[in-house]
This record gives structure tokens, sequence and C-alpha cells, in this order.
């Protein structure tokens, strides 16, 4: 899975990878999603998709593009929710499954603007719902539904197949939920590491200790923390080689069975005067293993 800046994030499944591309499209009405079966044909398209080659997939319709959020894979669908700094004011889960070509919203979209009538919120709760869409810190408020606001979420969502469910690190709130089935969200601890960035805060799987992890960066509580499922606790299992990084990403390299981390240092975060937000040095590839 990949973050997305710019309404752009990229999954992989079988020796193929999907793009999306987020557009400004009308709302569909909450349908039935497709059941998920590992036994599930892939569609022509990505059947018969060239090495090398970049083919436009067809689906039924293409959901509304939000920035700063991010897509992964499991279970046959590609799970898509998100948007920040008003590029989307909803929080409806959007759900692709490769098989049937189709995406589907898998839960109806509840929007922050509707925040003033949400009485059990006070007016200063009802302002950080609105500060939210501007790009503030994410105020950590639930929908009448139960269910979080849209927010940054870049790679801090991961199918985790033991629980059947995309799991998600939601700041503020804690480790959430997806069941694709039940289209349902569900809190699973209101513990999360220490977090002192969102692009350095990342969220994956760990096919050998069949759980899922945490890499944050920033400071000295940077690490790799492992989620115990059984006591709903995060586990320090290794420290980052440096305590300045400030944007981390990783991905798994199944046939060495380690997880390959890109890292990056923010000028404005090293302290660097008139710096852009954004830029800074790479510190480049590390790899690790964790152990049980």
């Amino acid at each position: 899975m990949f973050r997305s800046n710019n309404n752009l994030a990229l999954a992989v499944f079988g020796a193929a990878m999907v793009l999306t591309a987020g557009t400004r499209t009308a709302r569909p009405a909450v349908a039935e999603v497709p059941a998920a079966t590992a036994e599930k044909r892939l569609n022509p398209d990505l059947l018969n998709l060239p090495p090398s080659t970049w083919v436009k997939i067809k689906p039924n319709r293409n959901p509304e593009g939000r920035s700063f959020s991010g897509i992964c894979w499991g279970n046959g669908l590609i799970y898509y929710f998100g948007g920040y700094h008003g590029s989307y004011t909803c929080n409806d889960v959007e759900l692709y499954d490769a098989a049937v070509n189709t995406w589907t919203q898998a839960t109806e979209p509840e929007d922050w603007r509707d925040c003033d009538a949400w009485k059990y919120l006070t007016p200063a709760q009802a302002k950080l719902a609105k500060d939210n869409a501007r790009g503030t810190n994410y105020p950590g408020i639930l929908t009448p539904k139960g269910r979080p606001l849209t927010c940054h979420t870049y790679q801090q969502h991961v199918w985790f197949p033991e629980e059947q469910a995309f799991y998600n690190i939601l700041v503020r709130i804690g480790l959430w939920a997806f069941d694709p089935a039940k289209r349902e969200w569900h809190e699973v601890t209101k513990r999360l590491p220490e977090i002192k960035d969102l692009s350095g805060c990342g969220l994956y799987y760990d096919p050998v200790l069949k759980t899922v992890f945490a890499v944050t960066a920033g400071g000295d509580a940077s690490g790799a923390y492992v989620f115990d499922a059984g006591k709903r606790t995060w586990v320090l299992r290794c420290k980052l080689p440096s305590a300045d990084w400030s944007e981390v990403h990783a991905a798994y390299d199944s046939t060495r069975k380690v997880h390959v981390v890109h890292a990056q240092r923010k000028l404005n975060v090293l302290g660097v005067q008139g710096s852009p937000r954004w830029g800074g040095p790479v510190d480049g590839l590390f790899a690790f293993r964790l152990k049980k």
C-alpha cells in the first residue's frame, strides 16, 4: 500500500498493481458488498495484464477522490477510507472487488459539516470537528453512528487476516477495525504508540508473527511496536536507527522475510529556518526483521 497526497494511491495484489486516481463524482447509494473469497477469479483486465504495462481498469464507477489518504488490499478487496484538508468531507468506506471489477460504498457517508446538528457535541467539540477539515490535528470525535470522521490515513491501515478486518491507526481515538463482511467499525483499543508526526507513522502486517505492528518516527519513542491482540497492548520490539527520522514508509520482502523502510527527515523538524515543510534529506533504505 502507498500513501496519497494528491488523490493517487497504489495497491499490490498477486503480480499486479492497481493505482487509484480520485475524482469528484456523485455519491452512490450504499450497496451490498459482494462476498470476497480466495477462490474468486480476478477480472480479465488484471489476469491479462502484460508486464511493464499500464492498463486502465474500467469498473462500474470511481469513488470521490480523497487526498492525504491511502488504500490497502485484503481478501480480494481494496479498502479506501480517509481524506483531509478539505479534500473530502465524508467518512464512508469504499471497497473495490477485483473479481467483479466493482466499487461499493460499504457505509453511508456522514459529513463533518453537519456537526452543528449533532446535539451530543459541545460547542468546543463542534469547532474541533470543523477545524479538522482545515488541516488541524484530528479531534478524536465520533459521528452519530459511532464512526470515525474522515482523516489522514496514509499508510496507517492494513489487512489483518487473522481478524478478517482492515485495521486502522486513528490518532486521538485509537486502533480501530473495519469488518468488510459486516460493514461495521469497532474500536480495538484506545492505546496507541507515541506518534510525533502523522507522516512518520505506519501500520503493517507481519506474516511470521501473524499480527500488525506500527512504525513510529521522531523522538526517543521511535521504533517498531508489535500489537499483542490477546492483551490489546503494544510492545516495542526494536528502536529505529535514528531519532531524527520524521517520515517513514515500509514494505515487506516476502522472499527474505524482512521489512524494508524508507526514511526521510523534514528540514523544519531539523530546525532549518525558512525550510519547506515537506522537504528534507533522504536517509535511504533500511531493513529489519521482527522475531517471535
